[in-house]
Formats: C-alpha cells, sequence, structure tokens
C-alpha cells in the first residue's frame, strides 16, 4: 500500500519537488520556489487524490485518508528540526480537527504552541516511567456503618513527579496519555506495584486488613494483552484477590462491553471485585446493568454533590439504591464533602462514602510504613 501510494503522490507533484517517506505512514513533501497560493492548491490536489485511491489486498476495497501540516520556509525560519516540528504538530492538528484536510502553521501559530505543549507532556510522562517518578496515593473509602473495625479499604490513585520534584496531579497527565494510548502502560504499572506493595504489608501485618480499590482505562480492558497480564498477576497473588477490586468507569464499560464483561468475570472467577465507576452518567445506566457482572456501584458524584439541594440528584441517587438493594450490590457515594452530606446519604442507605468530608488523598507508602 505504501508503495502504491508513494507511486500516486510521485506522479502528482512537479519535478523540483523532493517526496520523502519518513517512516510508518508518514511522508514530507519539500515544494520548492512555491508560493503560499500555489502550495495551498498542489496540496489540496494531493489530498484529493490519495481519497480518491483505493488500495486492493485479499479481495478487499481500503479507502485511504491523508492528514497535511504544512509550514512555509523563508529567511526567518528557524532550524530545519523545528521546521519539523512545526510540520508534525500541524499534521495532527488537522487530524484532530477531522481528517483529511490541511493545517497551516503560521507564525506564532497558538494552535501549534498548544502541541508543543502536549508533546513535551507526552515525552515527560514517558521520562517519568522510565525514570520510576510515577506515586501511589490512596483516599479512604469508608462504610457508613462500619461493621468490621479491622477492615480498611482504600482507592489507588496515581501522581507524577516532575525532575524538579514538584507533583503533578493527574488531570494535567492522565487525558494526555489517554489521547496518546499508552494508559495500558500506566494501568500496567499501578496494577503491579499496588499488588506487590499489598503483599509486602500483608506479610507482615494481619491487622488492619487492606484491601484496594484499583482504577482500569477504557483502553486498557480493550487491549487483551493488558488483561491477560493482569489475570496472569491475579493467578499468582490469589491469597490477595479478596482484598482487590478493579473499578471501570461506567462509560469504558458500555464502549468496550463484550470485552469488558469477559475481563471482569475472569477477575470475579479469581476472587476480586468490580467496581463501576460514575454510575449514573450515561443515559441507559439501569439498562444494560441486568448484563454486567459488577459488584459495587460508584455514584456519579455530580449527584452526591448536590444531593443536599436539588431533588432531583436525591430521586437518582435513592433509585440506584433500590435498583442496587434489589440486585444485592454494594454502594459508594463520592464526593462527600461535609457531615451534611453524608447523613442525606446515610438516611437513603448508601453502603460507602469517599470524598474530602471522610478523607483526603495521601501517600500509599504512609499507609504502608514498617
Amino acid at each position: 500500500m505504501l508503495k502504491q501510494l508513494s507511486n500516486l503522490m510521485q506522479t502528482h507533484i512537479r519535478k523540483s519537488d523532493v517526496l520523502a517517506r519518513l517512516g510508518g505512514d508518514e511522508f514530507a513533501l519539500l515544494l520548492l520556489d512555491c508560493d503560499k497560493k500555489s502550495s495551498q492548491k498542489l496540496s489540496q490536489e494531493l489530498l484529493d487524490k490519495v481519497q480518491h485511491f483505493c488500495f486492493q489486498w485479499d479481495g478487499k476495497n481500503f479507502e485511504i485518508g491523508l492528514s497535511a501540516g504544512m509550514v512555509y520556509i523563508d529567511k526567518n525560519t528557524p532550524m530545519s528540526s523545528l521546521l519539523m516540528n512545526d510540520a508534525d504538530n500541524a499534521c495532527y492538528i488537522a487530524k484532530e480537527k477531522g481528517r483529511n484536510q490541511i493545517y497551516v502553521a503560521l507564525p506564532g501559530d497558538s494552535e501549534v504552541s498548544r502541541k508543543k505543549g502536549t508533546s513535551r507532556t507526552v515525552q515527560d510522562i514517558k521520562e517519568a516511567m522510565a525514570a520510576d517518578r510515577l506515586v501511589l496515593y490512596a483516599q479512604e473509602i469508608r462504610p457508613v456503618n462500619k461493621v468490621n473495625q479491622n477492615v480498611e479499604i482504600y482507592e489507588i490513585l496515581i501522581r507524577m513527579r516532575s525532575i524538579d520534584n514538584k507533583l503533578i496531579p493527574p488531570m494535567a497527565f492522565i487525558p494526555i496519555a489517554e489521547r496518546y494510548h499508552f494508559m495500558n502502560l500506566i494501568d500496567r504499572w499501578v496494577v503491579e506495584n499496588a499488588i506487590h506493595r499489598l503483599d509486602i504489608y500483608h506479610q507482615k501485618h494481619n491487622t488492619p486488613d487492606i484491601h484496594l480499590h484499583i482504577n482500569l482505562s477504557g483502553q486498557s480492558i480493550s487491549d487483551a494483552e493488558f488483561c491477560n497480564y493482569v489475570c496472569d498477576l491475579i493467578k499468582a497473588n490469589q491469597h490477595l484477590c479478596h482484598k482487590l477490586c478493579f473499578e471501570l468507569t461506567e462509560s469504558a464499560a458500555v464502549s468496550n462491553l463484550r470485552k469488558a464483561c469477559d475481563f471482569m468475570a475472569d477477575l470475579k472467577s479469581y476472587g476480586c471485585k468490580i467496581a463501576l465507576d460514575d454510575f449514573g452518567s450515561g443515559l441507559s445506566s439501569f439498562g444494560y446493568l441486568k448484563n454486567i457482572p459488577v459488584d459495587i456501584l460508584k455514584i456519579d458524584g455530580k449527584f452526591v454533590k448536590g444531593v443536599i439541594d436539588d431533588p432531583v440528584d436525591f430521586a437518582m441517587i435513592k433509585a440506584i439504591q433500590e435498583v442496587a438493594n434489589i440486585m444485592q450490590l454494594e454502594t459508594v457515594a463520592e464526593y462527600v464533602e461535609n457531615k451534611e452530606i453524608l447523613e442525606k446519604l446515610a438516611g437513603i442507605g448508601i453502603d460507602l462514602v469517599q470524598g474530602y468530608g471522610i478523607g483526603k488523598p495521601f501517600p500509599l507508602e504512609s499507609l504502608f510504613k514498617e
């Protein structure tokens, strides 16, 4: 396909132009002595040709798309490496804007500057993972009516330390990791480290009995290799399975329903629990609940925050609790910020609560210290 595409583009550019393949599915085109109007016209013609190109293989037809980023070269142009970086960022901006289009990067372009910042963050995350600068935090999940004083439950959270040792919150890097599809690497690190530290703790201590909730992204549960890795890790640590709960967001579970259900069933077969996070955020939350093998519903925090003043939020939480009771599922309310919210939830029958009114996140190492 790449050979055919190369020949197609080569036949539709001028003899003075230089076409090269940079690697993968990325090409570069150098247009010599070409003004802005002519360059855009030529690039658009090339884009149209590629869009109408149909690659045939094994009796099937495959349509090809092309996203192009363009930068102009003049006497004020910086060094070639910066020029190529701007062109590369412009390509990604074209993809973000819907693909099959051209994005022209002009001097001082704010979109390109934003993309440069994102690229830097991607590199920062990769370097932090390589240098072991990811940090696990924990936040308490407390039973509304404590039955077993010897069991403590915590949700595992993640932070990142910069080179100068500043703590970076998850919202500053997790969305970027999701966008560039390496959340499975982060999730793998979290699962492995959380289980390892829990194992070391329970080898030395009998009380309190600590249970952990570990979040998994939609990208991870769609990755067969990741799912196999987690199952193998669980099999090797079966003595800890009853102390582990894996949390999946409602949106992630629904968008990958078959794979999510298979993975959840595997984890449950070893004795782990499954929590459906942000429950109630979807339009058909109750519709598919009967078909998902979960143990716990974590109610979307937007309902919890308004439970005191908004009767609709109160009714939503009450409805979720009633369904959970019928299905014999536990419920967790997030974003419990004060005593008033806690008392309101206790009146509905919520099983567990979490939020700044219960306990703020803290480094996991302080929980497991000797």
